[in-house]
């Protein structure tokens, strides 16, 4: 195994759980309940299916949460013990070559 899946070795219906009690928890110190959070927009029973880990929530969803809430996306998706495995923020890669590789000259037989 990798050393990143050493250190972050979190399978992911474990995973999916804990981002589940992370909205919990986030909605809770706002001091919301679900029907509050929703804010009348008929996303009771989604919401709700996300705390009990029963959806996969988007990136977009997780982002509007986390406005509500107060926190971020980072904190909505942490997993309690992990370590960042790299600073992604930090970092400046060089964009990878575009267009094709060059065709290797092959040698031909002449007869």
């Amino acid at each position: 195994m990798s050393p990143i899946g050493e250190r972050w070795s979190v399978e992911f219906p474990r995973y999916l759980k804990l981002v589940a009690r992370n909205l919990k928890v986030a909605r809770h110190r706002k001091g919301l309940t679900l029907e509050a959070a929703t804010k009348g927009r008929g996303e009771y029973r989604y919401l709700w299916e996300l705390e009990k880990a029963g959806r996969n929530p988007t990136l977009e969803k997780l982002f509007r949460l986390a406005r509500r809430y107060g926190v971020t996306v980072a904190d909505l998706v942490a997993v309690p013990g992990a370590e960042p495995t790299v600073d992604l923020a930090l970092e400046q890669p060089d964009a990878p070559k575009r267009g094709r590789k060059p065709k290797k000259k092959t040698k031909t037989k002449r007869v």
